[in-house]
Parts: C-alpha cells; structure tokens; sequence
C-alpha cells in the first residue's frame, strides 16, 4: 500500500503526494536576505535607533550625545534641562561649554532625574558653572536623584559668584529610591557655597546613599557629608578643604 507513507521504504516520492507542494524556489536570496544585501543606513554620530526597518535601516534616530555652549545669561537653567530631557529616556551624554550662570529657582540648578543614567561633561575647568549671590539656602548645584545608576559628572569647574550662596555643589538625593555606581571625577568646587562641596541623604534606602560610587580627582571646598552613605564609596586622590563638614 504505497497510499500511506509509513509503507514507503525507498525510491521517489511524488510532489503532489505532499500536502505542501515542493514547489518553493531553492536558489536565490530570500525576501529578506536580498533586503539585506546592501549596508543599512545607521543613525549619524551621536543618535541611537528606536527601530529598524525590514531594510535593516535605523529609524527613530535620537540624539544620545548632546553639546550645549552656555549664553552666560538667565536663560542657562531652563535650556540646560531642556537638554537633558532631550536626551533617551534611559540617559545620553551632555558636554557643557562656556560660562553658565546658574541662576535657578527650586531645589537644584541642574538635576540629573530618577532613572536617567547621564553623564554631564565639561570638558575642561575652562568650562564655568556660576552661581550667583542671590541664590537661596536650599538650592544646589547639582541634583542626581535616585534610582540612579551609573551617571557621571566630570571636569567642571563650579564657584559662586560672590559670597556663599546655595547649598551644595553636588547633592546624591536618594530619598526616591538607591544611587548606585556614579562617579564624580575631575570637578573643581571651588566655593564654599552654603555648604558642604558634596552631600548625600536618603536615610529611608537600607544600603544607605550613595552606594559602589567613586568621588576621585577633584578638589572639594567644603568638603563631603555623608550621613548614611552605603558600601565602598570610594574617595582616591581629592584635596578637600574647609572646616565643619
């Protein structure tokens, strides 16, 4: 009985026998594969795909390096966090340049927000961030608020103004959830400002804030108050200068 295939032991199998006739082209690219054939387009230097295409083109390119050159004037605040929110949500890179005067109201004159993990880079202590006299008590130079993982701010050079305004250069606010693996290398405090140069809270996170985190190669003027800060933060070659911090 040839009608069931299990008697078949040899010889041909006809192709109308088959439910799904053999009937495919077996030379040649596929569809796909012939879609593929030539290099794709990438995104330009400094952008990131939020797709690709059945071509293998990017599409969706989104900056993920962004350079902003600072006015010198009120403006700097707002523009510098439109920057950032710019930037994926999952983070980028910002390189700062000029002379930004920091003039912000609030609690911060540049925040790093929960769950960007950005670095923020000057360049070079030619880079000045400013804050002036007339900023109050409670606001920073820099917010990174937690979860964080893994953001940077290096070569930057901060001063006030005139006098002691603000609080602090650099505040790690863990209050929202932990801070982990940020480094802060190559910065310049140069105040005192209201404050300690860096300070880290968020007594609420069990590992304590931040934590696995690296402050090197700067020089703090006034130095760093950690209360509550978690395992191996890590301070390695710093000067740190002023008394009751």
């Amino acid at each position: 009985d040839t009608t069931n295939a299990s008697n078949i032991s040899s010889g041909t199998l006809a192709a109308a026998r088959v439910t799904n006739p053999l009937n495919q082209s077996t030379t040649g690219n596929a569809t796909t594969a012939t879609a593929l054939a030539a290099l794709p387009t990438p995104c330009s230097t400094g952008y990131a795909p939020t797709g690709i295409l059945a071509n293998g083109n990017s599409t969706g390119c989104t900056a993920v390096v962004t350079n902003f050159v600072c006015s010198g004037t009120s403006a700097d605040p707002t523009n510098i966090a439109a920057a950032i929110a710019a930037l994926p949500a999952w983070g980028g890179t910002l390189h700062l340049s000029g002379t930004c005067l920091l003039n912000a109201g609030g609690t911060e004159q540049i925040a790093i927000p929960a769950n960007k993990n950005m670095t923020i880079d000057c360049g070079s202590w030619g880079t000045l961030l400013l804050e002036p006299s007339t900023v109050g008590a409670t606001n920073d130079m820099f917010r990174i608020i937690g979860p964080n993982f893994g953001s940077r701010i290096s070569n930057c050079y901060m001063v006030p103004q005139s006098g002691t305004p603000g609080r602090y250069g650099i505040r790690f606010d863990g209050t929202g959830g932990e801070i982990n693996s940020v480094i802060i290398d190559h910065v310049y405090i140069a105040g005192p400002f209201g404050s300690a140069a860096i300070e880290a809270d968020g007594s609420g996170n069990a590992q304590g804030t931040p934590d696995q985190t690296t402050i090197q190669n700067s020089i703090l003027t006034g130095g760093f108050l950690c209360p509550n800060c978690g395992d191996a933060v890590r301070l390695i070659n710093n000067s740190i200068y002023g008394a009751g911090y």
